[in-house]
C-alpha cells in the first residue's frame, strides 16, 4: 500500500481498530516518503469526535485532511482531496442497516477499481460477530482484510478460519496501540506461528523458552512435529 499509492478506505464495526490502523500507516508513509502526496479523509464528520485522531495526525505531519458534513458523498470528498499519491479513507463503524452507512458502502462497492476497500477485522471477536460483520460489509466489496488487536486474543482460529472461507487476502495486522510500530504487513508464516504458540490445546507440549521472529517458525514446527507424535 504505502509502495504503490492508491485509494484506500478502511471499514469495519465500531472498535475494530479502523482509525488507529489508519494513523498508522498514514505515520508510516509520512517517515518514509514525505508527507507529500499523502491525504486523510473522514467520512465520520457526524459524530461526536469521530474524526479527532484522524485531525490530530494529520495536523501533526502537516497533510491535508477533510472530513465529510452534511451528508457528503465519498466521490465529492474525493473530488475536493485533489490529486494525491496515497488517499486513505475513514468510515463510519456503524450497522449498515443505518440507510446513510448503506449508501456509503454501496458507493464503495461501485467504485471497486477506483477505491480499494479493507475490512478491518479484530481477532479478538467471537466467530458470530466475525460472520456479522462480513455480511454487513459485504456491499463495499473489500479486496482485503486487516486483523487487528492480535495482542488480545488467546485463539487466532476463529479470524483466520473466517477470512480462509471468504478467500479474502490479508493486507496487515496489528498487535498494539503504539503508532506506527504496531503494524506488520500480514504474513501467513507469522500468523500460523502465532495461533500454534496460543493454541490451549497445545499446553501439554512445552513450548520454547524464546519466542523471537528469528525463531517463530522453528518454534512453530517443533511444537506442530511434537503433537502430531502424541
Amino acid at each position: 500500500l504505502l509502495e504503490h499509492g492508491g485509494i484506500f478506505a478502511f471499514v469495519g464495526p465500531t472498535g475494530a481498530g479502523k482509525s488507529t490502523t489508519l494513523c498508522k500507516l498514514a505515520v508510516r508513509h509520512a517517515l518514509r516518503h514525505g508527507p507529500q502526496g499523502l491525504v486523510l479523509i473522514s467520512m465520520d464528520g457526524l459524530r461526536l469526535g469521530g474524526c479527532d485522531m484522524l485531525r490530530a495526525v494529520a495536523r501533526l505531519l502537516d497533510v491535508p485532511f477533510h472530513a465529510a458534513l452534511n451528508g457528503e458523498s465519498l466521490p465529492e470528498m474525493l473530488s475536493r482531496a485533489g490529486p494525491a499519491s496515497l488517499v486513505l479513507v475513514d468510515t463510519l463503524g456503524i450497522n449498515r442497516k443505518i440507510l446513510e452507512h448503506n449508501r456509503l458502502l454501496e458507493s464503495l462497492g461501485s467504485m471497486l477499481g477506483r477505491v480499494q476497500t479493507l475490512l478491518v477485522l479484530p481477532a479478538n471477536a467471537q466467530l458470530s460477530w466475525l460472520d456479522s460483520a462480513l455480511e454487513d460489509y459485504r456491499a463495499s466489496a473489500p479486496v482485503a482484510a486487516v486483523v487487528t488487536k492480535l495482542d488480545e486474543t488467546r485463539s487466532l482460529g476463529e479470524v483466520l478460519g473466517v477470512v480462509m472461507r471468504e478467500h479474502l487476502p490479508l493486507a496487515y495486522s496489528t498487535d498494539g496501540q503504539e503508532i506506527p510500530d504496531d503494524l506488520s504487513i500480514a504474513s501467513a508464516d507469522a500468523l500460523v506461528v502465532r495461533a500454534v504458540l496460543l493454541d490451549p490445546e497445545g499446553e501439554s507440549v512445552k513450548a520454547p523458552a524464546s519466542r523471537t521472529p528469528e525463531n517463530g517458525t522453528a518454534a512453530a514446527a517443533d511444537l506442530i512435529a511434537a503433537r502430531m507424535a502424541q
